[in-house]
């Protein structure tokens, strides 16, 4: 399917980029190649993959052919330490490699069919609003209970269940499951209000934009405005997570959605402040795991510390192994690797990862950054091939997708998180899917032979009728 992924467009500019040594602006085009290129697909089927090459995109090539020119700025705190053409021909190989990789093997599976899933939407609606409120008091458990790790960690992935009910309540009658579908909404804002965390909120707005933009053919010009109404919301949030994380955790007040407003209020009425030039690039930096891997690419090749396959090695021990064969394994969040690799030092309370390109250039070099990125996007062909397969039994496990790959269309991710995610992730849904194999076969020919029945009556007085 690599004909299909315009592969081709991206490689050239990338080419021509590096031949007439203009990194920056092959590294912005490509970058707003891939954007559009998620607004036309996501007509056409779940624009997933898309909107992946866009998350790596932005990171690695946007942001970068951005901050390059102010790299001799005083406000801002990270800068590109590396030779701009050793970093961009790393970052085109990584982001190309990674999009060869996901197209790699052809998959009809973002090509849902939305009239077989609203049958069975309707057929097994009870069961959908038991994943929705299971996932819900899974969700509390994990946050109000104090589990072991990986008991913890299962917890969390099953309470993804939520989001599966809570888009088919969408398919079947948006205005009939308002309450059920207003609460996980309304939830969902709960949990990044009162914890100061809004990835996972915001992640999750991209999913169901994903969703929504093919399930109701939203026009061009409505996607563009929603797309530029979350830059907003998403800009925003970066600027005021900081002052409201202070008033929760050092300041001691209760969190809240009036406290998070009045933050909000005060941080948007000194709008000179708020769209000045610093603050954009200061906020953009958040967004450019780049400089990590310059960092990285460049201390790596200064001192010669290429780690070989050692590195693979720990990560693959942490996804694969429970702790009690591995007691030593990676954490989440484990500063070792990083501190070890970028030439950075973190302080406690602060969580940074490598990335996949930084992965593979520690590991060999360039040629390194090339096979980690294409493998990460064989893995995601993988996990496509299984999720179809789960799909025949029900159409609704495409949406498994989301939760199994969450980590791993984030480039801020480190890799062992990703893997771990990919692992269990996948296993944790093979289990539900087998134990509702058998439940939706036999609804299903239940419905049928119901059908085949109210068939015949209807067909019976016809047949009488003509004797």
């Amino acid at each position: 399917m690599i004909k299909e992924s315009k592969i081709i467009f991206f490689l050239l500019i990338a080419i021509a980029g590096t031949l007439f040594g203009q990194y920056q602006a092959a590294a912005f085009i490509m970058s707003i190649g891939y954007i559009v290129n998620l607004i036309v697909n996501s007509k056409y089927h779940i624009a997933f993959r898309e909107f992946t090459l866009v998350m790596y995109s932005l990171n690695y090539l946007f942001s970068p052919s951005i901050l390059y020119n102010y790299n001799d700025a005083d406000f801002l705190s990270y800068k590109m330490n590396c030779p701009i053409d050793l970093y961009f021909i790393n970052a085109f190989i990584g982001v190309l490699s990674l999009h060869i990789g996901m197209f790699f093997f052809k998959t009809e599976i973002f090509k849902t069919n939305f009239k077989l899933l609203k049958a069975q939407a309707i057929l097994n609606g009870k069961v959908l609003k038991n994943w929705v409120i299971g996932g819900l008091i899974l969700h509390f458990i994990f946050m109000k209970v104090p589990l072991p790790t990986e008991i913890s960690f299962f917890v969390l992935l099953l309470s993804a269940l939520r989001y599966v009910g809570f888009f088919g309540l969408i398919v079947i009658n948006s205005k009939k499951n308002m309450l059920l579908i207003a609460i996980v909404a309304f939830y969902e804002f709960y949990v990044a209000i009162s914890g100061g965390f809004f990835h996972d909120l915001l992640i999750w707005m991209c999913f169901f934009g994903l969703f929504l933009s093919f399930y109701l053919q939203i026009t061009l010009r409505k996607k563009i405005l929603f797309g530029i109404l979350f830059v907003f919301i998403a800009f925003i949030v970066q600027n005021v997570k900081g002052d409201y994380r202070e008033k929760i955790w050092l300041e001691d007040k209760q969190s809240s959605t009036t406290l998070f407003t009045d933050v909000v209020a005060n941080k948007t009425s000194n709008t000179k402040d708020l769209y000045s030039k610093e603050n954009i690039l200061s906020t953009l930096i958040r967004i450019n795991q780049g400089w990590i891997a310059a960092s990285t690419i460049d201390f790596t090749k200064k001192y010669n510390n290429y780690a070989g396959t050692d590195v693979l090695v720990l990560y693959m021990e942490s996804a694969l192994l429970p702790r009690f064969l591995a007691p030593n394994k990676l954490n989440s969040g484990d500063k070792v690797i990083f501190n070890k690799y970028s030439g950075h030092t973190i302080a406690d309370g602060t969580s940074m990862a490598l990335g996949i390109i930084s992965d593979g250039y520690v590991a060999f070099g360039t040629f390194g950054v090339g096979i980690f990125c294409f493998g990460l996007g064989l893995i995601f062909c993988l996990v496509f091939r299984i999720v179809g397969n789960w799909s025949k039994t029900s159409p609704f496990f495409i949406f498994l997708l989301f939760p199994i790959l969450y980590y791993a269309v984030r480039p801020d991710c480190e890799l062992q998180t990703t893997l771990g995610q990919l692992v269990k992730g996948t296993f944790a849904f093979f289990l539900v899917v087998r134990y509702y194999k058998n439940y939706f076969r036999v609804k299903i020919k239940s419905i049928n032979q119901t059908l085949i029945v109210d068939e015949k009556l209807v067909l019976e007085p016809q047949k009488r009728v003509l004797v």
